[in-house]
């Protein structure tokens, strides 16, 4: 049995952020369209960034943070 993931990116958005991304990148060539793989690529790149991102997370409390660097205050 296999089981169906959908996509859990925006494919217009995507789309449109790649084309522009693209028109920036050749100036003289008019991209567009985005083939179907490259959803399916940056999709799997995002779900692989969540898994990491969940494994490294402290176990404490109830809310996914991102860790902010804590300085010590120095004595003067």
């Amino acid at each position: 049995m296999t089981i169906h993931n959908p996509l859990i990116i925006n494919k217009k958005r995507c789309q449109e952020l790649l084309l522009i991304r693209a028109e920036d990148r050749w100036k003289r060539r008019k991209m567009t369209r985005v083939q179907t793989a490259v959803y399916q690529y940056l999709d799997t790149l995002l779900r692989e960034e969540i898994r990491k991102f969940v494994n490294q997370h402290p176990t404490k409390g109830k809310t996914l943070m991102v860790e902010t660097h804590k300085r010590k205050k120095t004595e003067v």
